[in-house]
């Protein structure tokens, strides 16, 4: 596997299939239709869990640090790199990205319980917040993600933080698209006749939808 062309390559959108057929295993088991509230996701946990929120959590790492190393053309990324060297880029440089990526606006619909949830924002009674002003001590996806990688906090590998670091590396996948992968796996709304030789072509005239098994992303190819 050539890593320098990661995102190029689109191993970012083989490595989300990957993990989304796992957590559709699970649900083979856990029919998210009767777990349509968050309190009630949050209420399941597993070791199974655990397992996939590291395994989605290390990804969006991996993409973030590609997308910083192969994008030095964008003011943020340049910044980044100019601070300090990948080996130490980390959750707090990523969020630097926001005025760039701006991924706080961005949302999936999870069409099993067709709610729209936004994974990178946290949703107050009053106000939301964008991931760039969420400080590693609120209840969040990523910050489980790390207590469970970092300090073995196990319960905090549930069903919905599951399904948002889900959510949030599959927006990743539709913001730096890869035509060609979205096609192979059926994540384009489109007619699966249609020959390779003119998708392209296609994609860019009618903007279909981004969808897959569990997801249907607000952005369109």
């Amino acid at each position: 596997m050539d890593s320098e062309n990661y995102l190029k390559k689109g191993y970012h959108v083989d490595r989300y299939h990957a993990l989304e057929e796992d957590l559709l295993r699970f649900c083979d088991y856990i029919s998210l239709e009767f777990y349509p509230s968050v309190d009630k996701r949050r209420a399941i946990r597993s070791m199974y869990l655990a397992d996939l929120l590291l395994r989605i959590g290390s990804n969006i790492d991996i993409f973030f640090s590609k997308y910083i190393s192969s994008n030095s053309h964008v003011k943020e990324c340049s910044n980044i790199a100019k601070e300090k060297p990948p080996e130490f880029w980390n959750w707090g440089d990523f969020k630097k990205l926001e005025p760039h990526l701006k991924l706080s606006d961005l949302s999936v619909e999870v069409i099993a319980t067709s709610e729209r949830i936004y994974p990178f924002r946290k949703e107050g009674l009053e106000e939301s917040f964008s991931w760039d002003n969420i400080n590693k001590n609120e209840e969040f996806w990523w910050n489980s993600y790390n207590k469970v990688k970092h300090e073995g906090v196990f319960d905090q590998a549930n069903l919905d933080n599951v399904i948002q670091a889900l959510a949030a590396l599959f927006l990743l996948i539709c913001k730096v698209k890869n035509s060609k992968k979205l096609m192979l796996y059926g994540y384009l709304g489109i007619d699966p006749s249609i020959k390779h030789a003119i998708i392209s072509e296609r994609i860019r005239e009618n903007k279909h939808p981004i969808l897959t098994n569990l997801f249907i992303s607000s952005i369109r190819s």
